[in-house]
């Protein structure tokens, strides 16, 4: 059960981090990104 609800919890993550990364990212273009941020949001790249 508890596994169950880790895996809708990162499925649910997953889907959301595209939609943060570019909602934090695109008003950065004009300034220096902040890699921290978006690495931060990369879910698959911790796996």
């Amino acid at each position: 059960m508890l596994e169950e609800r880790k895996q809708r919890v990162l499925e649910s993550l997953r889907d959301l981090a595209p939609q943060l990364r570019d909602a934090l990212v695109e008003p950065a273009e004009k300034a220096p990104r902040d890699e921290s941020l978006v690495d931060a949001l990369d879910v698959e790249g911790r796996r």
